[in-house]
């Protein structure tokens, strides 16, 4: 169920915020809880019931396995969390990156073994890398017991369940708690309505339609299509398509737990201001992130033993957060890429070099936007073919008005992402002082009135292209 959808927008948010208000209202809070992990799981299944043995599967088992390791001693906890990891990164492996595994086995060894097309559920990267972390939490001392049902809601909660953020259990299960849940009063619906609506214009009114100019080259069957300009406007359009696309996941993510009093960590924050590659993975997919950085980078070391390790520890985590997003030599070459652009900018601040805060940013921004090329390529050989043609030259057609204004709607896009500030800075609860005043939000009857006009005419807007590319591109990990 996707959340521009009708039935998510029209039935299903309404259906779920007025049972959750009649329970709260009755002081019912374990009802509560229960009522959303059963409203989240019915979310999840929408797409294919068949999944839902899967997460629940994976539910159970990690939550027998995290508690026995809360409430045993340390020194028996070494087995439960390798029986943990097993289970989690064998069940992720296997239908994320079985495929790939085998097909590069069989370029690399001329061999023909053949497996069956694996479809990979919705969310498993996400839900099993939240669980990574609580078992290993539970492991350290770190994961106290939790009741089961609030467990289960930390997982599988609707808002975050199918693209991020990864939130760390000790920021939502104790929002969970009988005494925090929070009856749905006006100003928070508001709020959260109104940030939801943010993230639907930028899905809607903005990513979605750059989807036409995207696929005309990445998509391309014939290499006539790919042309010089052509591929410097796919290259950027699809720059601003993922930008916009996760940012308004993001948004509608945050704003739908907020209608619920619940809050979610921000997962978006303003990256193309970013002045550094390094800056760039603070500022995008913020907790996938901090997971990397936590439970891969500080176990192997971290820059604790030496520059050398340092560097390569860097470089792996990278590697790895490249390795993420998808099974594909693109996505290792993706991850490579930025594994190098990292250590480079590690080696610069290491020598004492600076430059100026512009000159950091449109750097970073442009190597960004070239590695993304390799991102979305379907092949590393149509990667090569777009790069070949980005490089060979421009020809500017002189009655070419439909690449000149999508050029003018970049540079539009450009000014946007670079100069105005985030959702996060104008839609606060209280005054920030990092913008002015103006451009921070409060409940108006007239902002009520144009957020329904808005969210209505998106809803029920046709689609752009095919009935796919309504799906969030981080739906894909």
């Amino acid at each position: 169920m996707l959340f521009i959808s009708h039935v998510y927008f029209c039935l299903f948010l309404p259906v779920a915020l007025l049972v959750y208000h009649l329970l709260i209202t009755r002081h019912r809070p374990t009802l509560c809880v229960a009522w959303l992990v059963a409203a989240s799981l019915f979310f999840y299944g929408w797409w294919n019931p068949q999944y839902l043995v899967l997460i629940i599967g994976s539910i159970l088992f990690n939550y027998a396995l995290g508690t026995a390791m809360s409430r045993s001693a340390p020194g028996s906890r070494r087995g439960l969390l390798l029986v943990a990891l097993t289970g989690n990164l064998g069940l992720l492996g296997y239908f994320k990156y079985a495929n790939f595994i085998v097909d590069a086995s069989n370029q690399l060894a001329g061999s023909s073994f053949h497996l069956e097309s694996i479809v990979l559920p919705l969310a498993i990267s996400f839900f099993t890398l939240q669980q990574v972390a609580y078992v290993v939490d539970a492991y350290r001392g770190d994961a106290p017991p939790y009741p089961f049902l609030r467990y289960s809601l930390f997982v599988c909660f609707f808002p975050q369940l199918i693209a991020g953020p990864i939130v760390h259990h000790r920021k939502l299960v104790p929002q969970l708690a009988p005494d925090r849940l929070r009856s749905i009063d006006a100003n928070r619906l508001a709020l959260g309505t109104s940030i939801f609506v943010a993230g639907m214009f930028k899905k809607v009114a903005i990513a979605d339609q750059l989807i036409p100019w995207v696929t005309l080259v990445f998509d391309a069957r014939n290499p006539d299509f790919v042309t010089g300009l052509n591929a410097w406007i796919a290259t950027y359009a699809y720059t601003f398509q993922l930008y916009f696309d996760f940012s308004g996941y993001s948004d509608m993510a945050i704003g739908a737990a907020m209608m619920f009093g619940i809050r979610l960590p921000i997962n978006f924050n303003s990256p193309y201001k970013a002045g550094s590659i390094r800056d760039i993975w603070r500022r995008w997919h913020v907790t996938l992130s901090d997971f990397i950085m936590r439970y891969v980078y500080a176990p192997l070391g971290a820059g604790k033993r030496g520059q050398p390790r340092m560097y390569a520890n860097l470089f792996i985590a990278f590697l790895v957060t490249g390795i993420w997003h998808g099974a594909g030599w693109n996505f290792v070459v993706f991850g490579c890429l930025h594994g190098t652009a990292v250590l480079l900018h590690q080696g610069w601040r290491d020598l004492g070099l600076k430059m100026p805060g512009w000159l950091g940013t449109l750097l970073t921004f442009n190597f960004w936007a070239l590695a993304l090329v390799v991102f979305r390529s379907p092949t590393l050989e149509h990667a090569w073919l777009v790069y070949r043609r980005m490089f060979s030259g421009i020809e500017f057609a002189p009655h070419a008005h439909e690449e000149y204004l999508v050029i003018a709607v970049l540079l539009a896009l450009l000014a946007v992402v670079w100069l105005a500030p985030n959702t996060s800075q104008i839609y606060r609860e209280r005054p920030a002082q990092d913008i002015p005043a103006r451009w921070q939000w409060r409940p108006t009857a007239g902002w009520g009135l144009a957020l329904g006009v808005i969210a209505a005419t998106l809803v029920f807007q046709p689609v752009v292209g095919s009935p796919p590319d309504q799906a969030f591109i981080y739906f894909q990990f």
